[in-house]
């Protein structure tokens, strides 16, 4: 499979370093702090009560108020 991930710098750090995790920046990688986001999963096994949640949280933080840094 392939996955990847956002986490905090620090606690990566060492398996940067060490090797075993890889910071990649895909070109075309949105420049403000939006970004679009998608959650796919197979029609014969949708996700479950945790997973449903996940997604509907995602949901209505992105359908929230935005705020801008100044």
């Amino acid at each position: 499979g392939l996955g990847w991930g956002h986490m905090p710098y620090p606690a990566v750090a060492d398996d940067i370093t060490a090797g075993r995790l890889v910071v990649i920046e895909p070109e075309g990688t949105p420049t403000g702090k939006n970004m679009p986001m998608s959650a796919i999963y197979r029609s014969d096994a949708p996700p479950g009560r945790a997973g449903r949640w996940m997604i509907d949280r995602l949901k209505s933080i992105i359908a929230g108020p935005c705020s801008k840094a100044d």
